[in-house]
């Protein structure tokens, strides 16, 4: 009991995230896989993968792709190397059953310790089976993130509007383009910064990207990361997490992590607001209240606006 508490405990989330990322049936098969590789039951690991499974390692020094086989294969090796898999992070879910995580995998003893970390996307099916790993560079995480929302979409294809826009918003700020950035918020655009010391009420869509371009000058060592986590999420827009981090224009690191809330109409974020981690009780409550009463919503008006 001590062991497996010590397995969960080390993929689970810690710190002030804890109470907002969520496990999903993915970062519960790693788990699971843990647990198996560790002990060597190839058993127990071999009833883990669907017959379809498929592997693929993006890595610089990989590019590999197959089957169930190549996957086996290439778990056996971590075994004959004497690997262990360390350390679980989980750095985001994409919907239920697709999920986001950092491994270390190590081994050797204190005078020839190896590690190996990458990033792993991994899709299960229905029961719980993996049907998918994608393997990437440690520092590659963006394209991960891609990857994932990719499958979540080809699971659900009615988060597309829902997410699009946020990519879109990653991007366009990590590459200080403020046209793409722009295009993504309405003009009518109402934010509501309810942090501390936040920006309170700006109204339009020009006024907050103008808002945003002096945050870049202010900061233009810094990045932008948005939807790892979801605390809440609906088809008229999303509850998740937003982390702008990096160095100043005169020097000296800083880190903003902040509760992002956002609606979504006609493919562009209508409504925006903006709270400290800790009130997330508030958010959701707020983004409760943003839900479309469904006795006033017009007859097909959501799916015109999923098909949109």
């Amino acid at each position: 009991a001590l062991a497996r508490f010590a397995e969960i405990s080390a993929s689970t989330p810690q710190g002030p995230l804890a109470a907002i990322a969520k496990l999903n049936a993915a970062s519960a098969w790693l788990d699971r896989f843990r647990v198996a590789f560790n002990e060597r039951d190839w058993g127990a690991v071999s009833a883990l993968f669907a017959p379809d499974a498929r592997y693929e390692d993006r890595q610089r020094l990989s590019l590999l792709s197959g089957g169930v086989d190549l996957m086996t294969s290439s778990v056996r090796e971590r075994a004959a190397s004497g690997a262990r898999v360390e350390r679980c992070e989980l750095l985001g879910t994409a919907g239920d059953r697709v999920a986001i995580q950092r491994i270390l995998w190590a081994g050797g003893g204190a005078d020839g310790r190896f590690e190996l970390e990458l990033i792993a996307v991994q899709e299960v099916n229905e029961a719980g089976l993996l049907v998918a790993n994608v393997n990437f560079d440690p520092d590659d995480a963006r394209a991960a993130q891609r990857e994932a929302w990719a499958r979540w979409v080809a699971i659900d294809p009615s988060v597309a509007p829902v997410i699009t826009p946020l990519g879109e918003i990653i991007d366009a700020a990590n590459t200080r383009d403020r046209a793409r950035h722009r295009a993504q918020f309405a003009d009518d655009l109402v934010v509501l910064d309810h942090r501390r010391t936040g920006m309170g009420r700006i109204d339009g869509g020009d006024a907050y990207v103008a808002s945003v371009v002096v945050l870049w000058d202010l900061a233009p060592g810094g990045v932008l990361e948005l939807g790892w986590h979801w605390p809440a999420f609906g088809p008229h827009g999303a509850l998740t997490v937003a982390r702008f981090a990096g160095t100043l224009a005169d020097g000296g690191e800083f880190e903003n992590v902040y509760l992002y809330l956002y609606t979504v109409a006609r493919g562009r974020i209508a409504q925006l607001e903006l709270f400290e981690l800790e009130a997330l009780a508030a958010a959701l409550a707020r983004f409760a209240e943003l839900r479309p009463d469904p006795l006033r919503i017009p007859p097909n008006a959501a799916t015109r606006t999923l098909d949109r």
